[in-house]
């Protein structure tokens, strides 16, 4: 459990930046002649308080238009790290959605305002959402794909929860015949506030020597509440003395308390030059038995 405070503020507004570059235009840059600013807003709020954000809009068509807003709330694609809205969060039902239009005329500036109302029982925590605006043609009706707007990091004091669980941790398979090992990771954020999972994925063989290594999360990807995120992890071309029974230790860190995820797999890696080698070894052998015991058999005849 952590307390948040504003001097957490500064901290919390790299967030941003993690979703800037999938800053969501829902269609070809050409379809409206429309933009908006600025691109994300962050903010720390109390239980039971008000606060408001803008959209500013240009007008870059060359006729008059009309907008509307909207809220939607979204998470971070565990495998891209891409915005996906069309998720519901509980802060849509804190915004003020009257459904006054915006008219501007070609290439004038306004503004969308978009009033919160924090409830007195809003959870601690972290809510994402993206405030739009979107264009109504002519004739009253929204056009088709043709809304853009700003992220919202918004943020309710108090205490928080960081809760990161392990879902998955598996090896491909038990035995393996190539220096290509392949680690299934889940994770699931049950906490109230984001995450940044990292750690690393540690090979060590039979006598405890580490014989392999991959680092998890170096794109720092962020895990948000009810989020979950996969990677598939790969060590590859280990030397010699990875032959024999592999230990993989897994070890995961996250959030401000520094958490800590434990987990461990085994599997065999034989490798096939060495079954080939054993397999020339071993007929030899019988080779050798086989044709020695004839020609003992002759001399005693």
């Amino acid at each position: 459990m952590i307390l948040f405070n504003l001097s957490r503020k500064i901290k919390l507004l790299t967030i941003a930046f993690l979703v800037i570059s999938s800053f969501f235009v829902l269609s070809t840059p050409d379809v409206f002649a429309f933009s908006v600013s600025p691109l994300k807003q962050t903010n720390i709020v109390k239980p039971g308080e008000e606060v408001e954000f803008f959209v500013d809009i240009i007008n870059d068509s060359d006729e008059k238009s009309s907008f509307i807003k909207e809220v939607d709330g979204f998470i971070i694609d565990s495998e891209t790290g891409i915005a996906k809205f069309g998720q519901f969060s509980d802060a849509q039902n804190w915004v003020n959605t009257e459904s006054s239009k915006l008219v501007l005329k070609a290439g004038e500036k306004g503004k969308i305002r978009f009033l919160f109302t924090i409830p007195e029982s809003a959870q601690p925590g972290a809510y994402y959402l993206g405030l739009f605006a979107k264009k109504v043609n002519s004739g009253g009706q929204v056009a088709l794909s043709s809304r853009i707007g700003s992220l919202l990091f918004l943020y309710v004091e108090g205490e928080v929860s960081e809760d990161l669980v392990r879902t998955t941790f598996s090896v491909s398979k038990k035995l393996f015949f190539t220096p290509e090992f392949e680690f299934a990771l889940g994770l699931q954020n049950k906490g109230t506030i984001h995450v940044s999972p990292r750690g690393q994925v540690v090979l060590k063989n039979i006598f405890g020597k580490e014989v392999g290594k991959v680092y998890i999360n170096l794109d720092q990807r962020k895990v948000l509440p009810r989020g979950v995120w996969h990677e598939v992890l790969k060590i590859e071309d280990v030397g010699i003395g990875a032959i024999g029974p592999l230990r993989v230790e897994l070890t995961v860190v996250y959030g401000l308390t520094q958490n800590q995820i434990h987990d461990v797999e085994s599997f065999w890696y034989i490798p096939l030059w060495l079954i080939y080698v054993m397999t020339g070894v071993l007929t030899s052998f019988i080779l050798v038995f086989t044709i020695g015991g004839r020609i003992v058999k002759r001399f005693r005849k």
